[in-house]
């Protein structure tokens, strides 16, 4: 009897990058089976609408302002929400005149987007009103004088009520 090992030989790489290259298409095939009866992935994070109508009811009531003063444009410039669990949504209306922002309006329980001046203690330009709003706190964040972002934050009111 012969207690020798007979070595075998090993797989050739060139099975081993076919096998490899099989297993990549077929796992891009499944991927696009799967983004087809699918659809692609919902958003997440702050999403851009074209309107405050467009806001959907998860990101929470949205609030338009019923009045203006005459310098701010209306439509707004601006309108996001948060989509993929929590709930946001901001407004930015832009002055006629220099098409700069000049007023957010927003709620949400979930940081505001980066544009928003959230911190304008330190900036005399800017000023943060909030208040309840029903279920939500609202938060104005405005270049307006004082008397004129009160006016609109006590103005607020759903979307599709008045303008």
């Amino acid at each position: 009897m012969d207690d020798r090992v007979t070595p075998r030989p090993g797989v050739p790489l060139r099975r081993l990058l076919a096998a490899a290259a099989w297993t990549v298409a077929l796992g891009g095939l499944l991927a696009g089976v799967d983004r087809f009866a699918l659809g692609p992935d919902p958003p997440r994070g702050w999403t851009a609408v074209a309107t405050a109508e467009a806001v959907p009811e998860g990101a929470g009531p949205a609030l338009v302002p019923a009045y203006l003063p005459e310098e701010l444009a209306w439509p707004p410039a601006a309108v996001h929400y948060w989509a993929g669990g929590g709930r946001g949504w901001w407004i930015e209306v832009r002055s006629r005149s220099e098409g700069l922002p000049w007023l957010y309006v927003g709620s949400g329980d979930r940081p505001a987007p980066a544009a928003v001046p959230l911190a304008p203690e330190g900036d005399p330009e800017w000023r943060r009103l909030s208040r309840q709003v029903g279920t939500q706190v609202v938060v104005v964040v405005t270049r307006l004088p004082a008397g004129e972002a009160l006016r609109v934050l006590d103005g607020l009111e759903p979307v599709g009520a008045g303008r």
